[in-house]
């Protein structure tokens, strides 16, 4: 018995201090996709819809039910296929979001923190007499406001902000701009606290001149059509704002004599380029982040082209550098609301992944799935590496893009139907 025991103990020693011996031809490495939300992005409701790589197959559909995370364990692959679907997203539409290769870990979707009331801002302005003008009004909430305007030096401005955090400020600047004689007066207001759900009366004199300032554009791709504009940089929370009256046309082949407001007290600036090309129904958006505002950018050069059928786009050609390709597709057939699509920048070919029959009878009914493709976008970030970067900083870490962006290049093609 106790050579028999001392036999059992050897071998048992031999599996430990062999490596080979404690492996198995059934062990695999797993990985795990977890995916944290909150109420208010998702609305309590919706699925993780687990597909193929390839996106033709569903391996597995995981309900939301008011959960904050879904953890999906044993996946096989480090990369998979899925999709977030959330009916009802943003109180009113249907938002499915597909990542095509993405890697695993914790993606993390939030949305902006905020109160839905909405807060009733009024503006008294007041400006030099300046014959027939253009009055905008640029605020880190909304793009821009733009009339035509003549008359008195008073003007009444209001708007509706909403979903805004009780700490956040509100910024504004506006613009009085006469396009015939090149005379124009802004003023601005910063920071300014109010309480959301309440109107807050604000007023501003638009006594500052704007002033030029040259910058020479040099790219390499055809297109004679270009705008530039000049913002000034908020920092990561409080977003962007327009220092130029207007988008403005280049002056000469390569050179913008830009009207900007000098004075406003911004950190950082940033210089917006557009260059749409309705020969290829493209346009092309190149924004760069600087501390001071440069003579003179460079555009990359680059090209995209793609082919498109139902619920797939192929022939998918890049010249250039990219970081991902994303889709965005109107949702038609008894359900409204965009259907997002994410593929690595080297996909050739991609469609809509496959959904289980319950959710396209749920989101359809007895209509036809019928998606139409709106816009399909190259994205190319100087402060992203590749594709599984390009997720982690936009997707997984949970922190807004501004966090990680400054030099961005995207091609978009566009009125594809």
């Amino acid at each position: 018995m106790i050579r028999k025991l001392s036999a059992f103990a050897l071998i048992i020693l031999m599996v430990f201090l062999i490596p080979d011996c404690k492996k198995t031809v059934t062990d695999t490495e797993t990985y795990n996709l977890i995916l944290q939300f909150d109420e208010e992005y998702i609305g309590g409701q919706g699925w993780i819809v687990l597909n193929s790589l390839d996106g033709k197959k569903v391996i597995r559909c995981f309900p939301i039910e008011n959960k904050r995370e879904i953890k999906i364990k044993y996946i096989k692959s480090n990369t998979v296929t899925f999709s977030l679907v959330t009916p009802g997203w943003n109180a009113e539409n249907t938002g499915i979001q597909s990542f095509y290769e993405a890697p695993t870990g914790t993606w993390k979707f939030f949305s902006a923190k905020g109160i839905p009331a909405n807060t009733p801002i009024n503006l008294n302005l007041t400006f030099p007499e300046n014959g027939e003008c253009r009055l905008e009004v640029f605020t880190n909430f909304n793009r821009n406001t733009n009339r035509s305007y003549a008359g008195d030096t008073t003007f009444q401005y209001s708007e509706y902000l909403s979903h805004l955090d009780e700490d956040t400020t509100f910024s504004i600047l506006c613009s009085l701009f006469n396009d015939e004689t090149k005379i124009g007066y802004y003023g601005w207001l910063l920071n300014q606290k109010f309480i959301p759900g309440e109107q807050s009366d604000f007023h501003l004199n638009l006594t500052i001149p704007y002033e030029t300032k040259s910058i020479s554009i040099h790219k390499e791709f055809y297109t004679e059509i270009l705008w530039i504009e000049l913002l000034a940089d908020l920092g990561i929370s409080s977003g962007e704002l327009s220092l130029t009256p207007s988008w403005t046309d280049q002056s000469t082949l390569n050179k913008f004599e830009l009207y900007f407001a000098n004075s406003f007290p911004a950190n950082n600036y940033i210089v917006h380029a557009y260059i749409p090309n309705p020969i290829t129904n493209t346009y092309t958006s190149y924004k760069i982040f600087r501390e001071e505002i440069p003579d003179e950018i460079s555009i990359p050069s680059g090209s995209f082209t793609v082919l498109y059928g139902t619920e797939t786009i192929r022939n998918i050609h890049i010249e250039g550098d990219a970081d991902a390709i994303s889709s965005i597709w109107a949702l038609s057939g008894g359900s409204n609301g965009n259907w997002k699509v994410v593929v690595p920048p080297t996909t050739e070919m991609f469609s809509l992944p496959v959904l289980p029959d319950s959710i396209n009878e749920y989101l359809f009914g007895s209509n036809i799935r019928d998606p139409r493709i709106q816009a399909i976008t190259m994205h190319s970030y100087k402060a992203i590496n590749n594709y599984p970067d390009y997720c982690q900083k936009v997707f997984m870490s949970g922190k807004p893009l501004r966090t990680f962006i400054d030099d961005q290049y995207e091609i978009s093609i566009y009125n594809i139907e």
